[in-house]
C-alpha cells in the first residue's frame, strides 16, 4: 500500500540527544517494503545537540526499520564549522555507523583546497574523512 504524507519531519535521538533531523515536503511510504521515498529532503546532523552539518538533495529514501538514508540527485552537504561543502550525486547515511559515504564522484570544497575523487566516507560534520581516488587542488594565498 502506498501512502503519501506532506511536510514530514523525523528525528533520531540516542539517550535523549538529537543525532539528526530529516525533513521532506512530500513522503511516499511503501509500508510492505519498509521504505519511504523523499522529495527535496533536508537532513541536519547534530553533535551534543548543536547543528554540525546540513545535507540537501532533489530526492532520497529512508529505510523505515533501520533508519538508513540515501540522498540522490544534486546532493550538497555543508558544514558551517569549517565552511566545508561536499557535492555528489548519491550519498548514503548509516545510522548504525553514524557515517556518510558514497562510491560516486565527489567534490569536497574547503576554504584552502578543492578535493575531487570517486568514493568517500566521513563523519557527518565532514571533519574526519577519506576520499578515494583523490585529486587535490590547493589554492595559494599570496599576500
Amino acid at each position: 500500500m502506498l501512502q503519501k504524507i506532506e511536510d514530514v519531519a523525523m528525528v533520531q535521538t540516542e539517550s535523549g540527544v538529537k543525532l539528526w533531523r530529516l525533513k521532506s515536503p512530500l513522503v511516499q511510504m511503501h509500508e510492505q517494503k519498509q521504505i519511504a521515498d523523499l522529495q527535496d529532503p533536508e537532513m541536519e546532523f547534530y553533535k551534543d545537540n548543536h547543528l554540525t552539518s546540513r545535507a540537501v538533495s532533489k530526492m532520497g529514501t529512508i529505510q523505515t526499520e533501520t533508519r538508513e538514508v540515501t540522498l540522490k540527485k544534486s546532493v550538497v552537504v555543508h558544514s558551517p564549522q569549517d565552511s566545508s561543502t561536499l557535492l555528489t550525486e548519491i550519498l548514503h547515511y548509516s545510522s548504525s555507523r553514524k557515517k556518510i559515504f558514497t562510491e560516486e564522484k565527489i567534490e569536497l570544497r574547503k576554504p584552502d583546497a578543492v578535493m575531487r575523487g570517486r568514493g568517500f566516507e566521513s563523519n557527518p560534520d565532514l571533519s574526519e574523512f577519506v576520499v578515494k581516488h583523490q585529486e587535490t587542488i590547493l589554492h595559494s594565498t599570496k599576500q
